[in-house]
């Protein structure tokens, strides 16, 4: 599961994690620390090609929230 938090110990102000149910229970959630920026990442979708896709305000873009996709 892909999702935003602004836990202790991000990068900026809501960053992206991903966490995965094994044996009946949540993992540990893992900062998806390379994806993430000083700004906020917001809104994660995984399309049926396994590509996530988020917007941010903190990566270079065209200004705003822009809408990023990572493999």
């Amino acid at each position: 599961m892909y999702f935003i938090s602004d836990m202790p110990g991000g990068v900026g102000g809501t960053d992206l994690y991903v966490s995965n149910y094994e044996n009946g229970t949540w993992v540990k959630p893992e900062n998806l620390r390379s994806l993430n920026s000083e700004g906020n990442e917001m809104f994660p979708f995984v399309a049926a090609d396994n590509r996530l896709y988020f917007a941010s305000d903190g990566l270079p873009g065209l200004g705003g929230l822009d809408v990023f996709e990572t493999e």
